[in-house]
C-alpha cells in the first residue's frame, strides 16, 4: 500500500509542473492573461510587490533573480506555488499587476511589433504568393497551363 501511495505521489509531482505550463499555454507573454517569467531587457524598470526578492530553497549555486507576474495570492503563499514556475530555488521579484498591464504589455508589444515589421519587410512581400520551386504566382489571374 505504501508503494502505491508513493507511486501516486511521484506521478502527481511529475504532472503538476506540466499542468501549470499547459494551463498557461494559451496565454503568451505580453498578453493581459499571462502569468510567469518576464523578459525585462530594454523595457521599463518594474514596480515590485515587495522590495526584496523571495527565495524558498537556498542552494549552493548562486542563481540570478527572475521577475514574475503571478496571480493574486501566489506571491503571499509562494512556498505553495513556486514549483509551478520552477522558481523555488531562485530569488524572485514579483511585479505589480498594474505595472504589468499599463507599462510592460504596451512596451513589450511595441518592441515585438517592430521586430515583426522588420521581418515582413525582409521576407514578406518579395516572396508572398509565389511557388518556391518555380517562382509562379498563385491565385487570381493565374495563367492556365
Amino acid at each position: 500500500m505504501k508503494t502505491f501511495i508513493l507511486s501516486l505521489a511521484a506521478a502527481a509531482a511529475l504532472w503538476l509542473p506540466q499542468s501549470a505550463s499547459a494551463q498557461n499555454s494559451s496565454n503568451v507573454i505580453g498578453e493581459l492573461a499571462y502569468y510567469g517569467l518576464l523578459e525585462l531587457a530594454g523595457l521599463p524598470q518594474p514596480q515590485l510587490l515587495y522590495p526584496d526578492s523571495v527565495i524558498i530553497r537556498r542552494t549552493q549555486a548562486v542563481r540570478s533573480p527572475v521577475y514574475l507576474r503571478v496571480p493574486p495570492g501566489h506571491a503571499k503563499n509562494w512556498s505553495k506555488h513556486c514549483g509551478r514556475y520552477n522558481a523555488c530555488s531562485r530569488p524572485v521579484y514579483f511585479v505589480d499587476d498594474n505595472w504589468y498591464q499599463r507599462t510592460y504589455v504596451p512596451a513589450y508589444q511595441a518592441r515585438h511589433r517592430d521586430r515583426d515589421d522588420d521581418h515582413d519587410d525582409d521576407h514578406g512581400d518579395k516572396h508572398r504568393g509565389k511557388d518556391k520551386k518555380n517562382g509562379k504566382k498563385h491565385g487570381k489571374g493565374r495563367d492556365k497551363d
